[in-house]
């Protein structure tokens, strides 16, 4: 998503920004200058030489880099429309990231997304609401016993190669 805003949003939002989805894709404020949006080298080429040999206009030229920037904005939106974090059981799963147990600040919210998530379970009837007490013991013993005892491993898990950088 990230190389897609890269284009034509901002480059000091992106850069002050977590995640793509906190920056407003309605605001035309939040995007680059016309002139300075990246359509690529090849679309750069090709526009030079359509206007040096005037088979285009400037305007034309301008409305080329708009509607390229429209395209982007609308590809963007509808992206981050069919994002899994805008599922609330996606987002609840962050109870088993493994950097997120082994804060010591984030035992609360950790045990706050598991309670939701297996609320969404038991109201969708995938999971049985006399089990749920059992996994959030099992859940916040885990954490004090397994993770507590190895926290800089599972601080120092890497989401993209699935491992721990210390080893493993």
């Amino acid at each position: 998503m990230r190389s897609v805003t890269k284009h034509f949003v901002k480059p000091v939002l992106l850069s002050a920004a977590s995640n793509v989805q906190i920056v407003d894709m309605t605001r035309s404020q939040n995007f680059r200058d016309y002139t300075k949006i990246d359509v690529g080298f090849s679309a750069n080429r090709i526009c030079k030489d359509l206007l040096s040999t005037k088979k285009i206009s400037g305007k034309q030229h301008l409305e080329f880099r708009m509607e390229c920037t429209a395209f982007l904005q609308t590809l963007v939106q509808k992206l981050l429309s069919r994002s899994p974090l805008n599922y609330k059981t996606a987002r609840y799963m962050a109870a088993f990231d493994p950097q997120l147990m082994a804060s010591t600040n984030k035992s609360d919210s950790n045990r706050t997304n598991l309670q939701r998530l297996l609320q969404e379970l038991i109201d969708k009837q995938r999971f049985r609401e006399q089990d749920a007490d059992g996994v959030l013991q099992e859940y916040m013993k885990f954490i004090d016993e397994v993770v507590a005892q190895d926290r800089s491993r599972y601080l120092s898990f890497s989401p993209g190669s699935g491992s721990s950088e210390a080893g493993d």
